[in-house]
């Protein structure tokens, strides 16, 4: 063990945030975890050197034990630039590039060689896996040797002679004004070839023909981990306890052009006259760039005595590989399993991100061993549970349990845990496995910390639980979380939104503005509690707030603790109504049918016929002070535009315009704005219930809704009479060039910035919005008039409509 071991590590990574070393790679294992694994015969952690640069505090902080140095002015220098600064000390010298693996067994061999210079290479770098960029193939460091082009790995042996060879060089150029230093300079460790070339040191290269990885694209650490599917069933087969792995027959696509019917014997050999399934096994399938799962075909139910039937059955699987094919594609033969009580697919990270969870999709009715990966079966199940509790899946699908045993086996035995596994369960409980392939999706964006994830979820969790908590002022046993109810953040900021988009929302409308607006218009005060909160970083809404919130003012705790009960019970056993609360759950302005509603609805779950009748008197008083209230609650609008304008034009720095101008919108805008949409739902909920009532027909209500100017309209005209010539690209800028896609996400483009796509139409694509004249039936207005006299308002139908 006297070798010092060095790893260059000093560049930023191709992607991601983490220094290469300190990437994951499988089951929580970072590429550092694997590197010192493979050399630790090698050398000892007191032997091993990192030159790092980029975050190389993080390295430092995660592997102390080891040695470091920081190469300076890292963003601008080579990988030989940071060998140049090692503290050899005469021993022999290992060199990886800390992006690299490499198996523990061809490291073991490499300090065996006699040569004083020894440079791992790929002869088969062309075709180490399948997919490889051109791009990639032209960022490789390549030479010749003995004529034929191959890539040189970064793993690299040198000898005692040579460490002293090269830092006698070094030495002297310090003394003699660097010249020798600055021929080796900023080159790649390729130039010492030549440089040792000019000593007595002898050169050797070690072929390492395909079995490394490299980190630019992770179809290749996947194929040196994994494989094909044959090779994964086959180091598997014999090693599983916990899952059966059915007997295999391999051969490639060259073995059955040359050898068709010894291949055909081999198998009859294997399987006897047992029926049998033709699977593909192409390099293609494990391509991170393109998911050909269900691409290629798998023949089930095979006769294994008809040689025609199996021949048929293997020129289908060879067949859907397309062309051009490679001699080294297989084709996998396994007997076809019939007892089959359930039979899906699980994936060990998620499909979006890789983060850690269990994903399964399995079908428990039809028997079927294809019906996830054929998609032909509407009735499947689809289960996801966290690799940080893994016990909770017996929760929710304990005969899964088996399944996920079998998966963690595999997890472990493979040293990978981003695997696509096809499974099937008999009816004695065995589990199937039947594929086990990487998955194919490019994660490379994503840089999963399980640590804080797991931190993320533990303070999630607490919150949750505290939420739970009675609350002072508030009604309700505990709480729900939707991400649709009530001012729906899923619709307007999405289900994963940027912070500042969040926090906009949150300022502008959710944190207070949402509920002052309801206590303005005669509900429930419930200030100072929010209406969203987060949970790692996504958007919910307290739906036990939100039902507090649409409480008439005056209506005595006692009513209120039972009704908002009621809701939070109804919506918990109805989950599918979150995003339709005011329809289904929660009763929020009164309409004429409203005793007949809230008895059905609230009764079961022991409201008091008192309860509803407070209820009712509360939101009839609501209802007949929104009709008349739309003036003045929107009237604010006028002031925020002046003020707008004189805070823009002031002298105040820029923070202030925008702390000033994001209070002036609060106060002037967003809370008009809550006032206009909570009129909208009045007004919408009215003319639905005559419609639901039969007095106005729907087409009437479309003819209706049609006969008055919107906002939307106004822009189709706008642009109409910009096609027409009547308005100019400017007037329309100045207009609507203040809005943009995601209203709270400032970082997309406003309308301004990008006219041509969002705001100027095309001739054919402009048209003129037509807003023709109505005029309600008698009969339509007696149907009003009579809404109007149960409200109690004073309000005359025309007024009304």
């Amino acid at each position: 063990m006297s070798v010092e071991l060095y790893f260059l590590g000093a560049g930023k990574p191709a992607s991601g945030d983490k220094p290469a070393a300190l990437k994951n790679i499988a089951l929580n294992l970072t590429a550092m975890d694997w590197q010192l694994h493979s050399f630790q015969n090698i050398a000892r952690p007191s032997q091993t050197h990192f030159i790092g640069g980029y975050h190389i505090e993080d390295v430092v902080r995660q592997y102390p034990e080891l040695n470091f140095t920081v190469a300076s002015d890292w963003q601008h220098r080579t990988a030989l630039d940071s060998l140049l600064t090692a503290p050899f000390n005469g021993r022999p010298v290992i060199t990886s590039y800390s992006d690299t693996l490499f198996r523990r067994d061809f490291v073991n061999r490499l300090i065996e060689t006699s040569a004083d210079v020894t440079m791992v290479i790929d002869s088969a770098w062309q075709q180490r896996y399948q997919g490889r960029s051109q791009t990639d193939m032209v960022a490789a460091e390549t030479l010749l040797v003995n004529g034929e082009e191959v890539e040189f790995t970064g793993l690299m042996h040198l000898s005692s002679k040579a460490v002293d060879v090269l830092q006698g060089e070094l030495n002297n150029a310090r003394l003699n004004s660097d010249q020798a230093l600055t021929q080796l300079q900023g080159k790649s460790l390729l130039a010492l070839i030549a440089f040792f070339e000019q000593t007595t040191c002898s050169i050797n290269y070690v072929d390492v023909r395909g079995d490394w990885a490299e980190f630019n694209s992770p179809t290749d650490i996947a194929n040196f981990i994994l494989g094909t599917k044959a090779d994964t069933l086959a180091r598997l087969e014999h090693r599983v306890k916990k899952s059966v792995i059915g007997k295999q027959e391999s051969f490639t696509t060259l073995q059955w052009r040359s050898q068709p019917q010894q291949v055909i014997n081999a198998i009859r050999g294997q399987f006897g006259d047992s029926q049998l399934v033709v699977r593909s096994s192409s390099k293609g399938e494990d391509n991170w760039h393109s998911s050909n799962a269900g691409g290629f075909e798998s023949i089930l139910n095979v006769s294994g005595v008809d040689d025609g039937e199996l021949t048929e059955a293997v020129n289908a699987v060879v067949d859907s590989y397309g062309k051009p094919q490679t001699d080294s594609d297989q084709v996998l033969v396994q007997a076809f399993l019939t007892d089959v009580a359930m039979a899906g697919v699980v994936f060990t990270c998620t499909l979006e991100s890789g983060a850690p969870y269990y994903r399964f999709n399995f079908d428990d009715s039809t028997q079927s061993t294809e019906s996830v990966t054929a998609g032909t079966h509407g009735e499947l199940r689809t289960v996801l549970v966290s690799k940080l509790c893994p016990e909770a899946l017996s929760k929710s699908a304990a005969e899964l349990n088996p399944v996920l045993t079998a998966v963690q086996e595999l997890e472990q035995i493979l040293g990978f845990d981003k695997l696509d596994i096809e499974f099937a369960v008999d009816n004695q409980g065995h589990v199937h496995i039947f594929q086990v392939r990487p998955v194919v999706v490019n994660h490379d964006n994503y840089d999963i910390d399980i640590d804080r994830i797991k931190a993320s979820i533990d303070t999630d969790l607490e919150r949750f639980k505290q939420l739970q908590e009675r609350l002072p002022f508030i009604c309700g046993d505990n709480t729900l979380f939707a991400n649709m109810p009530d001012w729906n953040p899923a619709e307007i900021i999405g289900t994963r939104p940027k912070p500042l988009a969040f926090s906009l929302y949150q300022q502008l409308i959710t944190n207070d503005v949402w509920a002052q607006q309801r206590a303005e218009y005669g509900y429930k005060d419930v200030r100072p509690y929010p209406l969203i909160v987060a949970f790692s970083g996504q958007p919910y809404v307290d739906v036990r707030a939100s039902f507090n919130s649409f409480l008439p003012k005056d209506l005595s705790v006692e009513s209120g603790e039972r009704i908002v009960n009621a809701y939070l019970t109804i919506l918990r056993d109805n989950p599918h109504y979150h995003d339709k609360i005011e329809f289904d759950v929660a009763f929020t302005i009164w309409t004429p049918d409203f005793q007949a509603k809230a008895q059905q609805r609230l009764m079961p779950y022991g409201v008091t016929q008192q309860d509803i009748d407070l209820l009712e008197l509360g939101l009839k008083a609501i209802t007949r002070r929104a009709l008349t209230r739309l003036q003045d609650d929107i009237a604010s609008i006028a002031t925020l535009s002046l003020r707008s304008k004189q805070i823009v034009a002031s002298s105040i720095t820029p923070i202030d315009k925008v702390l000033a101008l994001l209070d002036d919108c609060k106060r002037f805008g967003t809370l008009a704005f809550s006032h206009a949409a909570r009129a909208g739902f009045v007004a919408t909920t009215m003319l639905n219930y005559l419609v639901g009532s039969g007095a106005l027909a729907e087409s009437r209500k479309l003819q209706f809704l049609n006969s008055f100017t919107t906002v939307a309209g106004d822009f189709e005209q706008d642009k109409a009479s910009y096609v027409n010539g009547s308005v100019s690209e400017q007037a329309l800028i100045e207009k609507y060039g203040h809005l943009r896609p995601g209203t709270y996400e400032v970082t997309t483009q406003a309308y301004w910035e990008d006219p041509q796509q969002y705001i100027l139409p095309s001739e054919a694509a402009a048209a003129s919005h037509d807003t023709s004249d109505f005029e309600f039936t008698e009969q339509e207005i007696s149907a009003i008039e009579q809404l109007l006299n149960g409200l109690e308002s004073e309000l005359s139908w025309h007024q009304f409509s």
